[in-house]
Protein backbone atom coordinates (compact mmCIF):
# COMPACT_ATOMS: atom_id res chain seq x y z
CA UNK A 1 0.00 0.00 0.00
CA UNK A 2 1.06 3.48 -0.45
CA UNK A 3 2.45 5.19 2.42
CA UNK A 4 -0.06 7.45 4.47
CA UNK A 5 -2.80 4.81 2.60
CA UNK A 6 -5.52 3.45 5.26
CA UNK A 7 -5.68 -0.23 5.25
CA UNK A 8 -9.21 -1.30 3.14
CA UNK A 9 -12.55 -2.64 5.55
CA UNK A 10 -15.30 -3.91 4.77
CA UNK A 11 -18.70 -4.31 6.32
CA UNK A 12 -19.91 -6.78 3.35
CA UNK A 13 -20.86 -10.35 4.39
CA UNK A 14 -20.85 -12.52 1.00
CA UNK A 15 -17.70 -13.35 -0.50
CA UNK A 16 -18.16 -10.97 -3.78
CA UNK A 17 -18.61 -7.89 -1.74
CA UNK A 18 -15.21 -8.60 0.81
CA UNK A 19 -13.37 -9.19 -2.43
CA UNK A 20 -14.60 -5.69 -3.88
CA UNK A 21 -14.49 -3.83 -0.99
CA UNK A 22 -10.63 -5.10 -0.29
CA UNK A 23 -9.71 -5.23 -3.68
CA UNK A 24 -11.20 -1.98 -4.62
CA UNK A 25 -9.53 0.04 -1.36
CA UNK A 26 -6.56 -1.34 -2.08
CA UNK A 27 -7.04 0.06 -5.74
CA UNK A 28 -8.21 3.17 -4.63
CA UNK A 29 -5.18 3.98 -2.43
CA UNK A 30 -2.87 3.26 -5.37
CA UNK A 31 -4.83 5.31 -8.01
CA UNK A 32 -4.65 8.17 -5.33
CA UNK A 33 -1.44 7.98 -5.15
CA UNK A 34 -0.79 8.23 -8.70
CA UNK A 35 -3.04 11.30 -8.83
CA UNK A 36 -1.60 13.00 -5.83
CA UNK A 37 1.74 11.89 -6.05
CA UNK A 38 5.86 12.84 -7.48
CA UNK A 39 6.75 10.84 -10.69
CA UNK A 40 8.36 8.02 -8.44
CA UNK A 41 4.73 7.60 -6.50
CA UNK A 42 3.30 7.09 -9.97
CA UNK A 43 5.53 5.07 -11.62
CA UNK A 44 4.85 2.47 -7.94
CA UNK A 45 1.22 2.93 -8.85
CA UNK A 46 1.38 1.92 -12.36
CA UNK A 47 3.77 -1.01 -11.50
CA UNK A 48 1.10 -1.97 -9.09
CA UNK A 49 -1.84 -1.78 -10.83
CA UNK A 50 -0.12 -3.40 -13.89
CA UNK A 51 -0.70 -6.80 -11.83
CA UNK A 52 -4.56 -6.01 -11.00
CA UNK A 53 -5.37 -8.86 -13.92
CA UNK A 54 -3.23 -11.48 -11.74
CA UNK A 55 -4.62 -10.12 -8.05
CA UNK A 56 -6.17 -13.82 -6.81
CA UNK A 57 -9.33 -12.09 -5.35
CA UNK A 58 -10.21 -10.34 -8.54
CA UNK A 59 -9.48 -13.76 -10.75
CA UNK A 60 -12.17 -15.51 -8.65
CA UNK A 61 -14.82 -13.08 -8.79
CA UNK A 62 -14.28 -12.04 -12.76
CA UNK A 63 -16.99 -14.54 -13.67
CA UNK A 64 -19.83 -13.50 -10.96
CA UNK A 65 -20.29 -9.56 -12.05
CA UNK A 66 -19.31 -6.47 -13.54
CA UNK A 67 -16.84 -5.03 -11.02
CA UNK A 68 -13.75 -6.64 -12.33
CA UNK A 69 -14.05 -5.49 -15.45
CA UNK A 70 -14.56 -1.92 -14.72
CA UNK A 71 -11.68 -2.04 -11.89
CA UNK A 72 -9.92 -3.36 -14.80
CA UNK A 73 -10.63 -0.91 -17.18
CA UNK A 74 -9.59 1.67 -14.67
CA UNK A 75 -6.18 -0.27 -13.63
CA UNK A 76 -5.70 -0.17 -17.71
CA UNK A 77 -6.48 3.08 -18.25
CA UNK A 78 -4.46 4.34 -15.11
CA UNK A 79 -1.51 2.42 -16.87
CA UNK A 80 -1.70 4.37 -20.21
CA UNK A 81 -1.46 7.79 -18.33
CA UNK A 82 -5.07 8.78 -18.27
CA UNK A 83 -7.39 8.79 -15.39
CA UNK A 84 -10.93 8.64 -15.90
CA UNK A 85 -13.46 11.03 -14.44
CA UNK A 86 -15.56 8.37 -13.21
CA UNK A 87 -12.75 6.23 -11.66
CA UNK A 88 -13.82 6.55 -7.69
CA UNK A 89 -17.70 5.51 -8.42
CA UNK A 90 -16.53 3.09 -10.68
CA UNK A 91 -14.64 1.28 -8.15
CA UNK A 92 -16.38 2.17 -5.03
CA UNK A 93 -13.51 4.54 -4.03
Amino acid sequence: MPAGAETPTTTELERYGIGADVAGGYACAWITAYVDGDAAARDEAVRVLATARQWPVLLEMRDEGGYVQVLWQVAREVAQGTVPPEWREGIGC
